[in-house]
Order: C-alpha cells, then sequence, then structure tokens
C-alpha cells in the first residue's frame, strides 16, 4: 500500500519557505526568509540563519537545522552545547508549526518560526531587555552574561578601594583568560567531533549497500526520518485540535492521539484517546472570535485533514478493557483510502509514527479482558514486549503486519497492550445500527 491515495503533494515553492523572526538581540523585531528546503542556524559565518559570534556565546558554531520533509518543517538539534528549545522544551528533533517560538540554548536567542512571513509582520515583538540600567549604588547588568555579571558586582562592591579594585580585577583577568582558553580547547574539539558524526551520517548510505545480512554482529542500519521506509502511513491518522479565526485561519493545534481509517469515512481509534478529545472540545477557546475543531489528518500532515462530525462507541467502550474502541466518523464529503484488517498473531508488527521510521514490536500474548486462553481469532487484547530503550506506541496507534491492520494500541503502561481487530470489526458493524452522536466543535 502507498499514500498516494490519501496525502496530496504542495508546490515546491511551498515546500521550501522557510521564515524566521528575531525576538530578542539587536535584530529583534526582524524576520528572515528562506526559500530553500534546509536551514542551517548557528555562529558559523557559513550558516543561513547566522549569529555574531562575539556576542551570542551560546549558540553552538552549527546548532540547529530546519528540514523541510515530506512537506512537513522539522528541527534538528545537531549537537548543540546549550540545547535547543521550541516554546520552553529541549527537544532533539520536532516537527514545527506556525508560531512556534525556537530558543537557542535556555537564555540564549530567541526567535519565531513560520511558513509564511506575512504571519510573523502581524505579531507582537516584545521590547528587547536593556543590557544595563543605572540605581543608585552603581551600574547592574541585566541579561549579561555571567562573566559581565561577576565583573559589574565586583565593581560596585569594591568602588571605595582602589587597589582592592586593582587586585580583584586582575584576579578576575586572569579567570577569565583562563576559562576562555579552555573553552576555546573544548570546543575546537567539539567542533572537530561534530564533523566527524557529519562526515559519517553522509557515508551512511554508501556503507548500507555493503551489510551482510547474515552477520550476527551487525545491526541492520535504521533509516532516518528524511527517508522513511515504504508502509500504511496514509492509513495511519493523527487526531489534531484545531484553533481558527474567523478567517478560518490557523490559530493553534494540538495533537490529541491516532488512530487507523477502516471505512473511507470512519476512523477507529482508543476510548482513552476519544476522552483525551472531549476534555480538549470542553475547554473553551482563545476567544469568542476563535472555534475548536477536531481534524483527522492522514499521515499526520494537517494539509490533508477532514473534519471529524460524530462517533459511535464500542458496546462496552469504557467499561471493559477489551471494549476499549471508538469510531469517529468523518466528512462524508471527504472519503479516504481504508485498511484491511488481519486476525493477530503471535510475532513482530510494525507501526509508522508520522516522520519517523517505522518501528517494531514483538506480539508475545494474545487474551481477553478476563486473561483466559483464547484461539487468536477469538482474540481481543493483545500483549507485546519493548526492547528495553523503546518507548511504547502513542495511544491509538495502528499495528500492521504485511500492511495489514491487526490492533490499536491502548498506550496506557510500558508493559505494552493493544486492542484486536476483532474489535474493530465490531465496533464497524455496531456503526451500521447505531445512531452517531455528534462532535461539538464550536468551543466557544
Amino acid at each position: 500500500m502507498t499514500d498516494s491515495d490519501s496525502e496530496g503533494t504542495k508546490p515546491a515553492a511551498e515546500q521550501g519557505s522557510i521564515a524566521l523572526q528575531h525576538l530578542s538581540g539587536r535584530r529583534a523585531g526582524s524576520i528572515e526568509e528562506f526559500q530553500h528546503p534546509r536551514v542551517s542556524i548557528g555562529r558559523g559565518r557559513g550558516n543561513d540563519c547566522a549569529f555574531d559570534a562575539e556576542t551570542e556565546r551560546s549558540v553552538s558554531h552549527r546548532h540547529c537545522e530546519i528540514r523541510i520533509e515530506d512537506g512537513i518543517p522539522v528541527l534538528h538539534d545537531i549537537g548543540s552545547l546549550n540545547g535547543t528549545y521550541v516554546n520552553g522544551r529541549r527537544v532533539r528533533r520536532v516537527p514545527l508549526a506556525d508560531g512556534d517560538e525556537l530558543g537557542l540554548g535556555r537564555e540564549g536567542p530567541r526567535m519565531r518560526f513560520a511558513r509564511d512571513p506575512e504571519l510573523l509582520a502581524q505579531e507582537k515583538v516584545p521590547t528587547p531587555v536593556p543590557s544595563r540600567r543605572k540605581s543608585g549604588r552603581g551600574s547592574q547588568f541585566v541579561g549579561g552574561t555571567a562573566e559581565e555579571r561577576m565583573v559589574g558586582g565586583m565593581t560596585s562592591m569594591t568602588g571605595r578601594n582602589p587597589r582592592g579594585r586593582r587586585v580583584i580585577t586582575a584576579v578576575v583577568f586572569v579567570a577569565l583568560v583562563s576559562v576562555i582558553s579552555i573553552g576555546a580547547i573544548v570546543l575546537n574539539r567539539l567542533l572537530e567531533r561534530i564533523e566527524d558524526l557529519e562526515g559519517k551520517k553522509e557515508g551512511t548510505s554508501a556503507s548500507e549497500s555493503t551489510t551482510q545480512h547474515g552477520d550476527a554482529t551487525t545491526r541492520p542500519p535504521q533509516p532516518t526520518p528524511g527517508a522513511v521506509p515504504e508502509g500504511p502511513r496514509g492509513r495511519v491518522v493523527r487526531l489534531l485540535g484545531v484553533v481558527r479565526d474567523k478567517n478560518q485561519r490557523l490559530v493553534d493545534q494540538q495533537s490529541l492521539g491516532f488512530g487507523a481509517i477502516i471505512r473511507a469515512d470512519g476512523v477507529a481509534t482508543t476510548h482513552d484517546v476519544f476522552l483525551r478529545v472531549r476534555r480538549w472540545l470542553g475547554r473553551g477557546a482563545i476567544d469568542n472570535r476563535h472555534e475548536k475543531v477536531l481534524m483527522a489528518a492522514p499521515g499526520g500532515a494537517l494539509a490533508n485533514a477532514i473534519p471529524v462530525e460524530s462517533y459511535v462507541l464500542h458496546e462496552k467502550a469504557g467499561s471493559q478493557d477489551d471494549g476499549n474502541a471508538v469510531l469517529l466518523f468523518l466528512d462524508r464529503q471527504q472519503g479516504a483510502a481504508r485498511t484491511s484488517t488481519a486476525v493477530p498473531k503471535q510475532g513482530d508488527v510494525r507501526f509508522f509514527p508520522p516522520w519517523e521510521a517505522a518501528q517494531q514490536v514483538q506480539v508475545v500474548r494474545l487474551t481477553n479482558a478476563a486473561k483466559d486462553r483464547v484461539r487468536e481469532a477469538d482474540a481481543t487484547l493483545m500483549g507485546f514486549s519493548l526492547d528495553r530503550d523503546q518507548a511504547p506506541p502513542p495511544a491509538g496507534m495502528p499495528l500492521f503486519v504485511d500492511g495489514e491492520l491487526v490492533g490499536l494500541s491502548l498506550g496506557r503502561d510500558l508493559s505494552g497492550w493493544a486492542i484486536t481487530s476483532r474489535q474493530l470489526k465490531e465496533l464497524v458493524q455496531r456503526a451500521q445500527v447505531a445512531t452517531p452522536e455528534l462532535i461539538h466543535s464550536s468551543g466557544r
């Protein structure tokens, strides 16, 4: 199966458009626009978005990159010393949405991201904090580096003792020279290490062709997010809570869970994801000019999202673990390519997170809510094992065997449990006779 049934394509110009608005520093308020799908950010002169190496010390030589991957802007931290932050949270790799705030280091330069520079031009940029302010006891450093604050504090303390001031100044100067020398050595080695790692990454594709599958000591190469393997990604749905203004422009969005398209107009998900959706819809919108809408995005892309209109619960939903299923009805005018179901078996299953490489888990148990021994065709729950460092599939994530849907992850604990395709078939049968309930999306 391919994603061509459900995912559209964007013009090349739109895929390569990236705009950054500076929120701090001497360039606060200015907007930089880039028309290519890979934008590097750092202190080095060779970066697309370059910072002053003398004043922006928290920014690494090559700090991070924004790459357009399958039409989605994704931020990559490429080994920065002080970390990269998005909306106050430190990240290594994360998709970006219009209005996201980027931070280079916890207290470093801040920027706002958008695909369209006109969106940034409408935002109010906070006034930069001045580097000094006057007080009755001398100058105080506000927002300077740690070395600047230390020098300023020592100067104000020794203002009445010239000899002591000279001694302390000399000691601080020697300390700063030592710190700078050590820092230069460490930074040089770090840059060399980053260049070595990047060189290895660039040579990975050439080395993969020579890997022998029979070599037990060599682990198969993992595909990078920029080159995801084929799979039923168009049948994997990301449920998005979207806030729009009166002109239908995007104000905010929130990922609420996952699901699978099992009818041309229906998405199956889990009951706990449904409860999360109801809580989000129950909270008020930002103001009375905004509306909240639940969208189902095949393959995770908002550009292909379809509004959710109503829902039907499994007959046992909320009361038993093996009845943990909900069918969300989509806009009847926008059909989507569905996936077929199969009976689960013990062994390997795969799941396909949007923008990520496919991952694999192993089904080790087939049972029901009573934890009885049952036949494969009668199993309503399946348990799977995880590698030591592997996170469990999130709630509602579809699990596949050879492109056929065998279950949805419950995502509730590390032991790993999922409802099986039998429950999904029962849910579809119930939906044929049940009366769907509307999902109220006004949120006003």
